[in-house]
């Protein structure tokens, strides 16, 4: 049994505090996939598992933010109007292009990655930091 309240589709939506703020609309669960409970409104449930819920919106962001920019900046690479640009233009264009499809491939294959094992690679990753800026000096 779900220890969670369904979301009607009717409830106002309040603003989410994050990088950046986004309001959420009725066609938001249903962008995220989650389950429709059924009655003669629309009700949603998010799923019980967090992990699924971050993936799900790490997912939908990616798809709504990163690709188009890194589909953008394809194009105009490919496009015959960026010979008329600097040289220095071009070579960030490509530069930007490059470190956000890097980051594209290396963020599905974190997501496709059992919890345990990105929590350990997050753990890893704040001991490398602090190795980094000195902190292991410290002890």
């Amino acid at each position: 049994m779900s220890t969670h309240r369904a979301i009607k589709t009717d409830t106002p939506w309040y603003r989410l505090e994050a990088d950046d703020r986004i309001l959420l609309n009725s066609r938001t669960p249903r962008r995220w996939c989650l389950n429709l409970l059924g009655d003669r409104r629309d009700h949603f449930e998010t799923s019980g598992d967090v992990w699924d819920l971050f993936r799900t919106v790490v997912s939908e962001r990616k798809a709504r933010e990163f690709e188009p920019t890194i589909g953008a900046l394809r194009d105009f690479l490919q496009s015959p109007d960026i010979a008329g640009e600097p040289a220095v233009s071009r070579q960030r264009i490509a530069e930007t292009l490059a470190l956000m499809q890097t980051l594209s491939a290396w963020g599905d294959e974190m997501l496709r990655l059992p919890p345990e094992t990105l929590v350990k690679i997050m753990k890893l990753g704040a001991r490398i930091q602090n190795l980094v800026r000195g902190g292991a000096a410290k002890r």
